[in-house]
């Protein structure tokens, strides 16, 4: 009985890892930007393509792999192999975790460059899924901090 409560025990903890995760959304907004003025520019998108955009890594990955595989090399292993197998899946756990920790964070973006009204011509990368196309009307909002955003322009704007 002592192999299926560790398999179980292994199991939910990959799956809370797998929701540590951050997603990044051009819907959302921080609590920080909820309460700030935004700087509001029109412009024309000029090109859109697809990119990958890689979130942080926070290291939670690799080290919950390694004690996920090394506790399930424990119990997998026995007698004076028991070290070996416990050592053998830290490492494997290890190399797993980063993976994941990775690909989770990995998304879809897009890089959108704009001829901005002012005669600049800019491109933001953000996270989502807003289909935008050459020629269309969009708002740039720019935060105090420098965080920029695209979206379509409200109908009947500049």
């Amino acid at each position: 009985m002592r192999f299926p409560l560790k398999t179980a025990t292994l199991f939910l903890a990959t799956v809370l890892l797998a929701g540590c995760a951050p997603r990044i959304s051009n819907r959302g907004y921080t609590l920080n930007e909820a309460y700030q003025p935004m700087n509001v520019q029109y412009g024309t998108v000029d090109s859109v393509r697809s990119v990958l955009i890689q979130g942080p890594q926070t290291g939670v990955g690799p080290v919950a792999g390694a004690v996920i595989g090394g506790a399930a090399g424990n119990a997998v292993g026995g007698g004076t192999g028991q070290v070996m197998t416990t050592v053998a899946g830290a490492l494997l756990g290890g190399l797993a975790g980063a993976a994941a920790e990775e690909g989770a964070s990995r998304q879809e973006g897009q890089q959108i460059t704009i001829h901005m009204d002012d005669g600049r011509l800019i491109a933001v990368v953000q996270a989502g899924k807003i289909a935008f196309s050459p020629g269309e009307r969009v708002q740039v909002l720019t935060a105090s901090d420098g965080t920029t955003r695209v979206e379509p322009a409200p109908m009947g704007s500049r």
